[in-house]
């Protein structure tokens, strides 16, 4: 948090904070427990990510489809985390980012958290395609 002795590592971060009020000392203080539960989903969502890449760059000791499922998983988490923060936003009225002029909503809200739904998005449906069309298959294919 801005003020704390680590703060120099996340400057930019404070900026984040007053646009979004989740992330910023209100929610702290409030003691609202869904930044830390996303931040959890983070580390899981990671770990998920991480080991898609490491598998999918092996030449061929993985069975590539099921080494997709485990990308597509780990997209559709993002996907849906990003999702469940955006609806928490709006079914809460705006809570934690109504006090912003609506520039630095579009500007400093919607565009960066709309990259974590539309990247997941295209790639949701990149190795959805390429699932769905191995279930097509049979064995005599």
């Amino acid at each position: 948090m801005e003020g704390g002795s680590l703060n120099f590592l996340w400057r930019p971060y404070n900026l984040y904070a007053k646009i979004d009020h989740f992330y910023g000392i209100q929610a702290l203080e409030a003691n609202d427990g869904f930044t830390g539960a996303q931040a959890f989903l983070n580390v899981v969502e990671s770990i998920l990510n991480l080991t898609y890449l490491y598998l999918a760059s092996q030449p061929t000791n993985y069975n590539i489809n099921k080494v997709n499922l485990l990308g597509f998983s780990a997209a559709l988490l993002t996907f849906n985390k990003t999702a469940l923060y955006w609806l928490n936003e709006f079914f809460s009225g705006m809570n934690h980012t109504g006090h912003n002029s609506i520039f630095d909503f579009v500007l400093l809200w919607v565009i960066p958290n709309g990259l974590w739904i539309v990247v997941p998005g295209l790639i949701l449906v990149t190795l959805g395609r390429d699932l769905c069309g191995q279930l097509g298959r049979t064995k005599a294919d």
